[in-house]
């Protein structure tokens, strides 16, 4: 399921005092460095972390320490004719602990988000807070798919055992017996929560962490994180879900367990999620909120 409309990485506003005008980047871009302290810089294949700012004049748009946690990218050697992306492009010019921002215009791109519509530029504040040699970073990921592994063969058993109450939910939902039991917004989300959590409240601009299962209002299954080992996070309120999502998760505490009946207009509308999700579907899902930010 295609739960995030747009992806783009970011960080948090940085205070940086410049130490040299624009230049051109590999990729064209222009930069200006903050600090260049001479260090490390980091090798093809090498991980890098970093914290990033992604900004629109002054507003800024995403944080990764506001988010939690750096930045993983891996230095990669780019193919003849693929554009660099800027935040490569930035590192490729950057030693270890090093600050940069660089410059992205996107007046000419295609498919912009709503809130971006009329952004000429874009800047990236970058620092460079770590590198991971090629070999260590291949142990970690060897380690970390390992974890997945484990959890992926539990997150299978619990995934049945909210699969049958599930299927029992969106039978009960269809037969009317939960009338009593949902509550509605002005929106036509319904809601039924089944476990109160005693966490902070989800609240726009947080970043939240949800396991869940989601299926057709026949019970069908489309997608469930369960099994994956992995649950999702994004950032609440800023059109990275489907809207009833957006609304659901902002009624749920830390820990809370609940169920969202969602009016296709507030999931795919018309257009579906083809194979899985026929046009014009209402949508159940189950889900936890893990985490909120």
């Amino acid at each position: 399921m295609r739960l995030f409309s747009f992806i783009f990485v970011a960080a948090v506003a940085l205070t940086l005092s410049a130490c040299g005008g624009k230049k051109l980047s590999e990729g064209g871009y222009q930069y200006t460095h903050h600090t260049k302290k001479g260090g490390k810089m980091p090798q093809i294949g090498d991980a890098c972390e970093v914290n990033i700012v992604l900004k629109s004049g002054e507003k800024v748009i995403r944080s990764t320490i506001q988010d939690g946690q750096p930045l993983t990218v891996v230095i990669d050697s780019m193919m003849k004719g693929v554009p660099v992306s800027p935040i490569m492009a930035g590192l490729k010019l950057m030693g270890l602990g090093d600050s940069l921002t660089i410059f992205y215009p996107i007046d000419t791109l295609k498919n912009k988000p709503p809130d971006l519509v009329d952004v000429k530029m874009l800047t990236y504040d970058i620092v460079l807070v770590k590198i991971i040699g090629k070999e260590d970073y291949q142990k970690q990921i060897e380690a970390k798919q390992q974890e997945m592994l484990i959890k992926a063969e539990s997150g299978k058993v619990r995934e049945t055992a909210v699969a049958t109450a599930t299927s029992q939910i969106a039978a009960d939902y269809k037969a009317n017996k939960l009338k009593s039991k949902i509550k509605t917004t002005p929106s036509g989300l319904k809601y039924l929560i089944v476990e109160e959590g005693t966490g902070e409240m989800a609240e726009k601009g947080k970043n939240v962490t949800v396991e869940y299962y989601g299926c057709l209002l026949d019970g069908k299954k489309f997608d469930a994180s369960f099994s994956r080992g992995e649950p999702i996070s994004f950032p609440l309120g800023q059109g990275a879900v489907i809207k009833g999502w957006d609304e659901g998760i902002a009624l749920l505490k830390e820990g809370s367990k609940a169920y969202f009946f969602i009016p296709s207009a507030l999931a795919y509308g018309e257009a579906g999620s083809p194979p899985s999700i026929p046009a014009n579907s209402d949508l159940i899902f189950y889900v936890e909120l893990v985490k909120a930010n």
